[in-house]
C-alpha cells in the first residue's frame, strides 16, 4: 500500500495492491523488475510531502518529496530603517515562467501575521518584458507601531518577508543621540577647563608682577 502523510490529518491511501484508491489519475502504480513504484504524472507544487510504502504493518520505504518550481518571490529591501513620519516603501517582486496563468490570485500583505488594511496603499505593476509582477506597498507616514515583519504572499505557496524598524528620533535612536551629546559635552568641558587654567595662570602672573617688592 502507498500512503501520503499529512501533518494534521489521517494518512491518505493512494494504492492498494493493483487498485487505485483515489480519483486523481496522476497517481499510478508501475512495476519494473518485480519492484512496484509509485509514479506521479505531471507533478504539482501541492504534491510535495511525505509518502510511505507498507506491506501489512511494516513500512518498506518512505520519501520526503520536494517539488521545485520556476517561480521565485522576494521583497526589496528585505531590511530597512526609517524615521517616524517618513514613508515606508516595499516592493514585492514575483517572477514566474507560468506568466501568472492562475486567475484571481492577488498579492496579500501582512505585518506580524496581521493583514494590512486602511493604513497602506498597494500598487500593482506587471512587466511583460521579463515576466515579473511588481507589487508595491506604501505607508505614507511611518509610526512606531509600523515596526515589524512584513510578509508578501502570492497564492497559498509563495511568500517572502522583510523587516522594518521605525526610529522614534530622526538620525538614529535616542540612546545614540544622548551618547553624542555626552561626548560633545565632554569636549566642551575639556575646552572650558583649559580656558579656566590659562585664565588663572594669567591672573597669577599679573598679581605677582603688581605686588611691591622688598629689597634687602
Amino acid at each position: 500500500m502507498w500512503f501520503r502523510l499529512y501533518e494534521n490529518a489521517y494518512p491518505q491511501a493512494l494504492i492498494l495492491g493493483d487498485r487505485q484508491l483515489i480519483d486523481d489519475q496522476r497517481f499510478m502504480l508501475r512495476t519494473q523488475n518485480q519492484d512496484r513504484h509509485l509514479e506521479i504524472v505531471g507533478a504539482r507544487k501541492d504534491d510535495q510531502g511525505y509518502y510511505i510504502c507498507k506491506t501489512g504493518n511494516t513500512v518498506r520505504s518512505s520519501y520526503n518529496l520536494t517539488i521545485m518550481t520556476d517561480t521565485c518571490i522576494g521583497i526589496i529591501p528585505n531590511h530597512t530603517h526609517v524615521n517616524i513620519n517618513d514613508p515606508i516603501r516595499l516592493v514585492c517582486r514575483i517572477r514566474s515562467t507560468d506568466a501568472f496563468n492562475e486567475k484571481n490570485i492577488r498579492v496579500q500583505w501582512t505585518r506580524n501575521e496581521y493583514p494590512l488594511v486602511n493604513i497602506a496603499e498597494s500598487l500593482s505593476n506587471y512587466s511583460s518584458i521579463d515576466g515579473t509582477l511588481y507589487e508595491t506597498l506604501i505607508i505614507r507616514k511611518a509610526r512606531k507601531i509600523d515596526t515589524g515583519t512584513y510578509t508578501c504572499r502570492y497564492g497559498s505557496l509563495l511568500s517572502a518577508t522583510a523587516h522594518v524598524i521605525v526610529n522614534q528620533y530622526p538620525g538614529g535612536s535616542k540612546s545614540r543621540r544622548l551618547i553624542s551629546q555626552i561626548n560633545g559635552n565632554k569636549s566642551f568641558l575639556k575646552a572650558s577647563l583649559r580656558t579656566v587654567v590659562v585664565s588663572l595662570f594669567i591672573l597669577y602672573i599679573n598679581l605677582f608682577s603688581s605686588s611691591p617688592r622688598k629689597y634687602i
